[in-house]
């Protein structure tokens, strides 16, 4: 079975299983919650900023909850958004969200050029198994980004996942393995970034926000919870998330990142 079989029949799975939920593809819902926080920040970023709405393109929507919760934020906004799984999209479009257009495409393929003021991808990169694959995807994403446009990038890094199971191992816990659908960017794409033509810009908040989160529930919460017990996180790990640094350190896998399209 090739990568791409594997990662659609795992897709159809989760839209078969999960349906319209919110945790269809990330089933932590504190991670999921820093995410939308991130994406509707940096729009209200964008809006303070420029003083207009962004037309903005969910690039691999899913079922098209983060789509939703964007446009509760932004009833007003022009909004688009494209799957490449049949399951998902079809899901996506039932929701009927007004003012938004949700079609079929492969991030892997040209979409129209300077069309968009910003561009999301929301763990969509990291579906794609190949280095050449995960480039033509954002020389997609920038040649469709209009001059200044904005990319929202939350996708997970090979180098931030080893930190972490540094620490675990330190600690004789059971190594985090990317799942098989899963193939985490390197540093090597900030360098293919800039030569692109993008820069690194400061988001609503820092690119490495889930870091502690993710020592709570991956390294401390596994070394005192009980064996019955498989829950991520419990009231002992929110009291520890809402009182303490939320970026100390560099653990967490999913980053958050805003680039802009400067040439």
């Amino acid at each position: 079975m090739s990568n791409d079989q594997y990662v659609q029949n795992h897709y159809n799975k989760i839209a078969d299983n999960y349906g319209l939920r919110g945790d269809s593809t990330l089933r932590d819902p504190h991670l999921r919650d820093v995410e939308i926080d991130f994406i509707i920040g940096s729009i209200i970023q964008f809006i303070s900023e420029n003083g207009y709405y962004p037309k903005f393109l969910d690039a691999g929507c899913g079922n098209g909850h983060t789509l939703a919760c964007i446009k509760e934020a932004f009833p007003e906004m022009e909004v688009y958004g494209f799957e490449y799984n049949q399951k998902l999209l079809k899901l996506a479009q039932s929701r009927n969200l007004s003012g938004t257009e949700i079609f079929f495409h492969d991030i892997r393929e040209t979409f129209p050029q300077d069309d968009f003021d910003m561009i999301l991808t929301e763990r969509v990169i990291v579906n794609l198994h190949s280095r050449k694959q995960q480039l033509r995807a954002f020389k997609n994403i920038h040649s469709a980004l209009k001059e200044q446009g904005e990319y929202i990038l939350i996708e997970s890094f090979q180098q931030s996942l080893d930190e972490l199971n540094a620490m675990i191992q330190e600690n004789a816990q059971e190594l985090v393995v990317p799942s098989k659908h899963n193939f985490y960017l390197k540093l090597g794409t900030w360098h293919n970034m800039k030569k692109l033509g993008f820069e690194l810009m400061p988001g609503p908040f820092p690119e490495n926000q889930l870091s502690t989160y993710f020592v709570l529930t991956r390294v401390f919460h596994p070394m005192i919870r009980g064996k019955d017990e498989k829950r991520l996180n419990n009231r002992l790990i929110k009291f520890f998330t809402q009182g303490l640094s939320p970026d100390s350190g560099d653990y967490s896998p999913i980053k958050l990142q805003i680039l802009k399209k400067i040439s």
